[in-house]
Formats: C-alpha cells, structure tokens, sequence
C-alpha cells in the first residue's frame, strides 16, 4: 500500500513539474540556463565537489522557481483583481528567487575562475 502511496506522490510531483514547465516562462528559461552552466561546468572538469555544489545550488534555484509559481498563483486566485498587498507578497517570492540564484552563480563564477589559472 505504501509503494502505490509513493509512486502517486511520484506522479504528482512529475504532473506539477509539467504545469510550471508549461505555464512559466522564467522557469524553463532558467532550466535551460542550468543545462548550459552544467555543460560548460563539466566541460572544464571541476573537481566533484565543485560540480555537486553546483548542481545543488542549481536546483535549490529552480525549487525556489517552483514555490514562487506557487505562491503566485494561489495569490492570483485569491485576488484576481490589482491588490497593493498581493504585489509585495509576489514581490517578496520574487526575491526568494534572486537569493536562491546567487550560490548558483558564484559557484559558476568560481569553477570558471578555477579553471582560467
């Protein structure tokens, strides 16, 4: 009974995977953004913890993508209408995933650094 609760808890998460794919624009552009970065990370060949710290990073980057589509749409169906307090609250998810990039970028940035000396 626990394996079929797993596998549905699986294809949820796969379904909701498709819904932010489909409907968010920031988010598919920054999956590509992801695969470029690891492409080019594992051309220059870091070390793998360098990569794994990386990939994390990414990641942690792109859930962060996935609770601000959340957050804003569960705020869209509350207020469909302009509300001054539903923008700052999108605006502060918004920075959850400015935040959440930098570590992705500096770890990019290092790996680049490292591998030019």
């Amino acid at each position: 009974m626990k394996s079929l609760y797993k596998i549905a808890s699986v294809r949820h998460g796969l379904n909701g995977l498709k819904i932010v794919w489909r409907e968010e624009w920031h988010f598919s552009r920054q999956v590509g953004l992801v695969i470029l970065m690891l492409g080019v990370a594992a051309y220059l060949r870091p070390s793998a913890t360098e990569f794994l710290l990386l990939l994390f990073a990414c990641c942690t980057a792109l859930a962060s993508e996935i609770i601000n589509t959340a957050i804003e749409d569960t705020c869209n169906r509350i207020e469909p209408n302009h509300d001054e307090r539903i923008g700052a609250i999108k605006d502060i998810a918004q920075s959850v995933v400015l935040v959440a990039s930098f570590p992705a970028i500096a770890i990019f940035a290092w790996i680049l650094y490292s591998s030019l000396l």
